[in-house]
């Protein structure tokens, strides 16, 4: 028994890896997300697990943005839509001005994504009026980052992709291979284009599917699942829509509609588990609140039919403020590589987070101002990454107490979240050696920043001494059996 249970934590350690690389190098894309720059010369470094504002981007840019780093985590360069900035956050030869000098648009999304099979070759997909200056389209630009000294540079510009789309683009892993799915939806439509990219460039072939509503607006937010299962579209004055997308076929389907409520259904963000779905929103001069504009976060469970999805609405937030004032309305959402969900407030210093967005209800924990973007100005964009960087397999669940790996007897942890400290209750008091390894949510080894100490028998208090607020992972080592137990540090 004692050679399975260390074959089973290999095995947790080799899927956990699939979502937070640190562990394992399954899916090194995640490191990709680690370096976020958007809205006013402002930025985070997820490095180190939680976020870290930094102030040294050149962005000034109020919707769509796009960040890349490399699968180590180091970053590559940034984009506003017009220019690109190598990771020294300076302008790369030719990324003056990726669209059109007079076509300058403020997208909802742009998309930065390097070339299946190719490492060295990003994509950059940017929206510019076309030579009309009256209707939008697509193009790409082509970065080589072989080129300069390993800094980059902007090798093709203004490449036509797609004529009068709406502001929406996402990228989905095609399953069973390492091709990606650029998906974009065309204004004045229900249709939903699917293009395949290959080592040999971009599909001249989409996949066409119409379902759902039609969008006469193009703006807010397109966004797969984590899983690559679904898609969710916020519409302006029309509600919000949660379809099937079948990521081997590229096809998009049965769309369970959200009936408008409100005037616009702007960020959507699904958990890591792909089972909730929160969407931000916002009112203008409502009943409740004449001459004010308002907006609120609703957390939505997915798992459901269409009449139980529909109904599963719960507030988390609301707010709101008076007309022509300063903004501090929620806009954007972005999952992050510590497995939780950043929003923008507009035109202010500080992002709310939601801290545990698998769980249901108001227990997901949102906090309004939680990250200090210090002279850093967030807007309502935030970086636009491939659903697939951020898969969550399902060992990764935090909706359940434990990662649950088969054992014959298991620890009991309490209280657990936990502030100061916690207990530790082993029941196989035949262990005469126990050892403990803490790691907090990339892999890191974090067993040096806590106090452990034996009360009696098999049990032992965890005192957090300095560590952040978050999720944890303690590993426990007896003579015989290996496990895993999930920790959670709060207030």
């Amino acid at each position: 028994m004692k050679k399975f249970y260390k074959i089973s934590f290999a095995f947790f350690i080799l899927l956990f890896g699939f979502n937070i690389s640190a562990f394992a190098q399954n899916n090194p894309d995640i490191k990709r997300t680690w370096h976020w720059y958007f809205g006013w010369y402002a930025g985070l470094d997820f490095s180190n697990g939680a976020p870290v504002a930094v102030t040294d981007g050149q962005t000034i840019v109020w919707k769509g943005c796009a960040s890349i780093s490399d699968t180590a985590g180091n970053l590559l360069f940034y984009t506003d839509n017009v220019s690109v900035w190598n990771k020294n956050h300076e302008l790369m030869p030719n990324g003056s001005s990726i669209i059109l000098p007079y076509a300058n648009v403020d997208p909802t999304q742009i998309l930065a994504v390097p070339q299946p099979g190719n490492d060295s070759i990003y994509y950059i997909f940017s929206l510019q009026y076309d030579t009309t200056a009256v209707n939008d389209e697509w193009v790409y630009s082509i970065v080589n980052m072989n080129l300069e000294g390993g800094l980059g540079d902007v090798i093709s510009t203004q490449n036509f992709f797609f004529y009068n789309p709406t502001e929406k683009i996402t990228a989905v892993k095609q399953r069973g291979s390492n091709d990606i799915w650029i998906i974009i939806t065309k204004l004045h439509t229900n249709s939903f284009y699917a293009y395949l990219f290959t080592s040999t460039g971009i599909s001249s072939s989409p996949v066409i599917s119409n379902a759902g509503i039609v969008d006469n607006y193009g703006i807010c937010y397109l966004t797969p699942s984590p899983d690559g299962s679904k898609l969710a579209v916020g519409f302006n004055l029309d509600g919000f829509e949660i379809l099937d997308f079948n990521n081997k076929t590229g096809t998009v389907s049965n769309a369970i509609t959200f009936p408008p409520t409100c005037s616009e259904n702007y960020g959507i963000a699904f958990s890591p588990d792909s089972k909730k779905l929160y969407v931000a929103s916002r009112y203008f001069n409502t009943p409740e609140n004449p001459n004010h504009l308002s907006s609120a976060i609703n957390q939505y469970n997915v798992t459901g039919d269409s009449a139980t999805t529909v109904s599963s609405k719960i507030l988390l937030d609301t707010i709101a403020v008076e007309l022509g004032t300063t903004n501090d309305m929620t806009d954007a959402l972005q999952l992050a590589s510590d497995g939780k969900i950043y929003t923008t407030n507009d035109n202010t210093h500080h992002l709310g987070v939601i801290n545990y967005p698998n769980i249901q209800g108001t227990a997901c924990n949102y906090i309004d101002s939680a990250v200090y973007l210090m002279s850093g100005i967030c807007s309502a964009g935030f970086p636009n990454y491939p659903a697939n960087y951020f898969y969550f397999d399902s060992l990764y669940n935090t909706t359940s107490p434990d990662i649950e790996i088969p054992v014959s007897s298991s620890p009991v942890v309490s209280p657990n979240p936990f502030n100061n400290y916690t207990i530790v209750s082993i029941s196989d008091n035949s262990n005469k050696t126990i050892n403990f390894n803490l790691y907090n949510i990339i892999g890191q080894d974090v067993t040096q920043s806590i106090n452990i100490e034996k009360i009696k028998n098999s049990q032992f208090i965890i005192k957090r001494q300095n560590l952040l607020n978050g999720i944890y992972f303690l590993k426990i080592k007896t003579n015989n059996n290996i496990l895993v137990k999930k920790l959670i540090l709060t207030n």
